[in-house]
């Protein structure tokens, strides 16, 4: 396997671990979303209990005048805590839409990832089609080459054995010149 073909399959396990990673994350997005809701139910809850008190409460008012004062104090905080409660309950629904907005986000990764890894394995595809070319364009070529080759490796020999003849026929010359030259 080549280096390209590794660092692919690496980059392709590393967006698994990415996509398995994002799962969770929603899975873990889903459990705090339902966990909201059961604080939003428990909240209208106690919304609920608080305007039964508030009705108690006003309706103490009329039978005690004389403890008015107080009464007007308790209504005054009940109310506050309410306040505190809806802006509470807003926040909670700006959470919401946040998370809403991140799993979507999520979900536009994933599709992307999804996309990317659609795209990478086409390219390994196609890698893996021009490595076969090559490897079946390289086999003829090399066997040419290796055919050359043995083809120059013979002449190189033949060159040699016919200088060592050339040089065996100088001297067999230069020794019939020195017997002429000597008779």
């Amino acid at each position: 396997m080549t280096e390209f073909e590794q660092a692919i399959l690496s980059e392709l396990k590393g967006i698994k671990t990415e996509i398995a990673d994002i799962k969770s994350d929603m899975t873990d997005m889903r459990s705090d979303m339902t966990d909201m809701r059961s604080d939003m139910t428990d909240m209208r809850s106690d919304m609920t209990d608080m305007k039964s008190d508030i009705s108690t409460l006003k309706s103490e008012m009329t039978d005690m005048r004389s403890d008015m004062t107080d009464m007007k104090s308790d209504i005054t905080t009940l109310k506050s805590e309410m306040t505190d409660m809806k802006s509470d309950m807003t926040d909670m629904k700006s959470d919401i839409s946040t998370l809403k907005s991140e799993m979507a986000d999520v979900k536009s990764e994933m599709a992307d990832m999804k996309d990317r890894m659609t795209v990478i394995e086409g390219d390994i595809s196609a890698l893996k089609i021009t490595a076969l070319k090559v490897e079946t364009e390289l086999v003829p070529k090399t066997q040419l080459m290796l055919d050359s080759y043995m083809s120059l490796a013979e002449k190189v020999n033949i060159s040699n054995d016919l200088q060592e003849e050339v040089k065996t026929l100088r001297i067999e010359v230069d020794l019939i010149k020195q017997a002429i030259l000597n008779n």
